[in-house]
């Protein structure tokens, strides 16, 4: 959560990367206040470029305090 919050407030998440020492990525989080259609409690990760979503995963909340990735299953 932590690096969540870091990205909310700073607008970028830094990844160490082995072959190019590291990376920085501008990020902008948006807060969806719509129930996924699915559950109730889920949350949708999405990385987009200028135009198309490049990258999308969601996660569901079954139980308190422990989320589950559909994509895994």
């Amino acid at each position: 959560m932590a690096v969540i919050k870091r990205a909310e407030n700073e607008n970028k998440i830094e990844l160490p990367l082995s072959d190019a020492g590291g990376i920085t990525i501008k990020v902008k989080i948006i807060a969806n206040h719509q129930a996924h259609p699915g559950h109730p409690y889920a949350m949708t990760f999405r990385a987009r470029d200028d135009y198309f979503t490049v990258y999308e995963e969601t996660w569901f909340l079954p139980a308190p305090g422990r989320f589950v990735n559909m994509a895994s299953r």
